[in-house]
């Protein structure tokens, strides 16, 4: 595993945080990419572009990447308040990040997400905070925005860390638990949602970090 991780092509951000990530994991030397993350940052203090496509999960994705990424490498962020400012910038009125299509729960994940690995408070955050709670569902598990159900395993996973933030909890921990388990199938993999579906590893690890920050017994 270890030969794949080093030998696999790094082509993009993406490929780089992850091989990144699992090599951390398996506690090995990590690649030093600082050189191509700095020459994505953008004059804004962000980093990639905002135009990204409806495909993507989020305008700021890859900003928060690239701080994570720097902080592994225990590399220093350059005039971080300029990021912090970037990120800000993108909260809407309402207190959910992104622009047009993207502005949603998994966009202001990201950004609570980066905004913390930049030492800014965020539990000072109040609108973003109720945003982030009225996107739970009254049957549990969450929704991308308020009022759309019905609830998807990654949603919930992103409502659920986005309220760790807050040191907070769904306010019903047993629905959300009982929408989790119901989109287990039968060879033990998750699907994304109650209804029907195949299992992905994607789907079931938000599933059983779901389970673990609620506090079920997953071992």
């Amino acid at each position: 595993t270890i030969n794949f991780l080093k030998s696999f092509p790094l082509l993009d951000l993406r490929s780089i945080y992850y091989v990144n990530k699992s090599l951390e994991i398996l506690r090995q030397p990590l690649i030093d990419a600082t050189e191509f993350i700095v020459s994505i940052r953008n004059k804004d203090g962000g980093f990639g572009t905002l135009n990204v496509d409806i495909e993507s999960s989020s305008e700021l994705e890859t900003t928060f990447m690239a701080i994570d990424l720097l902080k592994m490498l225990d590399k220093t962020i350059n005039d971080k308040e300029r990021t912090i400012e970037f990120v800000l910038n993108l909260k809407n009125p309402d207190g959910v990040f992104g622009k047009s299509l993207n502005s949603n729960i998994v966009s202001t994940y990201y950004a609570l997400s980066a905004l913390s690995l930049l030492e800014y408070d965020v539990e000072k955050l109040e609108e973003t905070k109720r945003y982030v709670t009225s996107c739970e569902c009254e049957i549990g598990g969450f929704t991308p925005k308020p009022l759309a159900e019905p609830p998807f395993i990654e949603y919930t996973y992103f409502g659920v860390m986005a309220l760790k933030f807050f040191k907070l909890k769904p306010k019903s921990t047993a629905k959300t638990t009982s929408f989790v388990l119901s989109c287990l199938n039968s060879n033990g993999g998750f699907r994304r949602s109650s209804e029907h579906g195949i299992s992905s590893f994607e789907y079931t690890y938000y599933a059983i970090s779901v389970l673990k920050e609620l506090g079920v017994s997953i071992i």
